[in-house]
């Protein structure tokens, strides 16, 4: 994965980390056909929203832009809490990332 990249470049998908965006972007051919999108409270990726390109979707492009934020918080040793209900519901399907999940706020 590239970082703070503008996704352009050579054929095949790119994914990139552009962090003043808080944003993970999968480009192909300069075009954005996937992202997630988070905000940071507390030291905490709240994941707010991903969006697949309607012509790119079937692809599994939201799950590869969702598994490259939950392992480059593991690798920040940054927690995330899934507020998007993709992610929430692709964390409850893979609990190999429970150990970047933040611990449930109190209500």
């Amino acid at each position: 994965m590239t970082q703070d990249n503008d996704g352009a470049g050579g054929p095949g998908p790119v994914l990139s980390h552009r962090t003043a965006e808080r944003r993970f972007v999968l480009t192909e051919n300069g075009t954005d056909l996937a992202h997630l999108e988070y905000v940071v409270r507390d030291g905490i990726w709240i994941i707010t929203h991903t969006f697949t390109e309607p012509a790119a979707r079937g692809r599994g492009l939201a799950a590869q832009v969702t598994r490259a934020a939950l392992d480059q918080a593991r690798t920040e040793q940054v927690r995330v809490r899934p507020v998007c209900p993709f992610v929430v519901d692709y964390v409850a399907a893979h609990p190999e990332y429970d150990d970047v999940l933040a611990p449930a706020r109190a209500v």
